[in-house]
């Protein structure tokens, strides 16, 4: 929940106002100052010390700027001087201590044994099963388990593989198909550099009976890849499957959809402009308005921070430009639909591509975007947690929350409840 950009307005107004009225003339340094500290303070704990070099830079800049111009200051002077720095901090101070918190990180400390420290991991929400679903999938393909946390006893679980099974590994994509009850995993890779092996098999995990079952579809399926993306369409009982990357075909940004009801595949063609060819993107449903929204990842450009809008009603891709701040190019943000809110939240991630791992710059952030205002907004929250990327996240709607696992960086399981009221139903 922000201040919305005319009260932002009428703050700014009247602390500019009252320096330019009680100096007597619009000092330079005083107006830089504040300025800095305003556009700047207020965007999280990251950007104080921002602000507050801008502040002081302001200060001295322009105190020079002053001195230079209106030589010595008559005690007169020194006092409008004085009171001008006064008002300036206090209406600064009144804008930063007013706005709200918009949610509250809490770490979770489950009970029992967790999955060990492995990252690309994969999760969706079991929702008749009130849990998380982690599919804890490794570098070699011996290691390839599932787990589940239960938030209502807040424990985690091994669950137990029956039959064949996937084989071990990473950057593979999960959805929860609630018609069959049933966990959906498709592609990922094993490997790595000349190593490197892609999947395009697919296989479903039944709960109840513990049971793994490759599925064999009818037709042709997807070229095999990693670091794609995949979401749930409850509405047309589907899943959709876009870009990623393939060693044989490189960077991907096709468009695929998997209906368990005929067990096909079927290569969607959407008319119009097409994003760039990425992966390690990340991917919500937004049932609201019946789209697919896909955020940043990396291409041939480098890390995007763009979104972009896919309507299975219109078969079509829309670039969106949505208002306000927008977040910083990254890669593998942990990505939820916050159905209470109608909008997509968006955590961490990381501003480099992740092939040079010396080099990755991991954020602790957390985004807001909500398509009936086609707005971006960067939550001030309490508690964060430590910067991440490559975490799974999931929305938990029974209890109003983001779960966000990691067992690369933070290592552990964190909970995000919003301060801001839920819509209230039409």
């Amino acid at each position: 929940m922000f201040r919305s950009a005319g009260q932002t307005a009428l703050i700014l107004a009247i602390g500019l106002g009252l320096v330019v009225v009680v100096c007597g003339f619009p000092y330079v340094f005083l107006l830089l100052a504040f300025a800095g500290g305003m556009i700047f303070w207020p965007w999280g704990a990251l950007a104080v010390p921002i602000g507050a070099m801008l502040t002081v830079t302001g200060l001295v800049i322009g105190t020079w700027l002053a001195a230079r111009k209106f030589g010595s200051f008559t005690l007169r002077q020194k006092g409008r001087l004085v009171a001008g720095l006064l008002i300036a901090s206090l209406a600064l101070f009144v804008y930063c201590a007013t706005r709200p918190i918009d949610g509250t990180w809490t770490s979770l400390a489950p009970s029992g044994p967790s999955p060990d420290g492995r990252r690309d991991l994969s999760a969706a929400w079991a929702t008749a099963e009130g849990r998380l679903l982690v599919y804890n999938g490794g570098a070699v393909e011996s290691v390839s388990d599932l787990w589940s946390y239960r938030p209502a006893t807040n424990t985690w679980e091994q669950l137990s593989q029956n039959g064949p099974q996937p084989s071990g590994r990473h950057d593979q994509s999960v959805v929860w198909d609630g018609v069959d009850g049933e966990l959906l995993l498709f592609g990922g890779a094993v490997g790595g550099g000349g190593g490197l092996r892609e999947f395009d098999d697919m296989w479903a995990f039944q709960l109840a009976s513990g049971q793994w079952t490759q599925v064999a579809p009818n037709g042709g399926v997807p070229a095999a890849r990693f670091a794609h993306t995949a979401v749930w369409d409850a509405a047309d009982s589907q899943m959709l499957m876009f870009g990623g990357f393939s060693r044989e075909r490189g960077m991907l940004n096709d468009l695929w959809s998997y209906r368990p009801a005929t067990n096909t595949w079927e290569q969607l063609i959407p008319v119009g402009e097409l994003p760039e060819p990425r992966r390690f993107q990340s991917a919500i449903w937004d049932p609201a308005d019946g789209q697919m929204l896909v955020f940043g990842g990396v291409g041939f450009n480098g890390p995007y921070n763009d979104l972009w809008s896919y309507r299975p009603a219109t078969n079509a891709w829309v670039l969106l430009h949505p208002g306000g701040s927008m977040p910083e190019a990254r890669v593998s943000p942990g990505a939820v639909w916050d159905g209470a809110r109608d909008r997509m939240l968006i955590f961490g991630g990381c501003c480099v591509p992740m092939d040079s791992l010396t080099a990755d710059q991991p954020r602790s952030d957390l985004w807001s975007y909500e398509p009936a205002n086609d707005l971006w907004s960067e939550l001030r929250t309490s508690g964060t947690p430590a910067a991440d990327y490559a975490n799974s996240a999931v929305w938990d709607p029974d209890d109003g929350q983001m779960l966000v696992f990691s067992a690369s960086l933070f290592k552990g399981l964190w909970s995000y409840r919003p301060s801001a009221p839920p819509r209230q139903a039409s």
